[in-house]
């Protein structure tokens, strides 16, 4: 499994898990294991663009620490953190590495160097 699907399914779970937790509990064990996940896989990708390397571990260090903030733990700010936290690492999850765009059942014709 390409880890660049596991960072993208990191961030669905917190966009899902804003709406099934209501408990204090829930959420720091939610923002610890999210967070310790996500950093572990974020630094130890390879052959990735270093920024996204970087801003994925910063959000799940941030995700650890969310979990010392009581602030953070109550509803509208623990809703609203998810779901920014967990858009922003849908997107750095889908442009970390480049998708193949081309079609690659359609056979490749080459012009030159072709004699008859």
């Amino acid at each position: 499994m390409k880890k660049s699907i596991l960072i993208e399914l990191i961030g669905l779970w917190l966009l899902i898990s804003c709406f099934l937790g209501n408990s204090r509990e829930f959420a720091i064990y939610n923002y610890l294991f999210s967070g310790i996940f996500l950093a572990v896989v974020s630094i130890n990708l390879k052959n990735t663009n270093p920024f996204y390397k970087m801003i994925l571990s910063l959000l799940g260090f941030w995700l650890i620490i969310d979990a010392f903030i009581p602030l953070l733990l109550i509803n509208p700010f623990y809703f609203r953190n998810l779901i920014i936290t967990g858009g922003v690492v849908i997107y750095f999850g889908y442009k970390m590495f480049p998708r193949d765009t081309q079609n690659t059942i359609l056979p490749h014709h080459h012009s030159k160097g072709v004699t008859r």
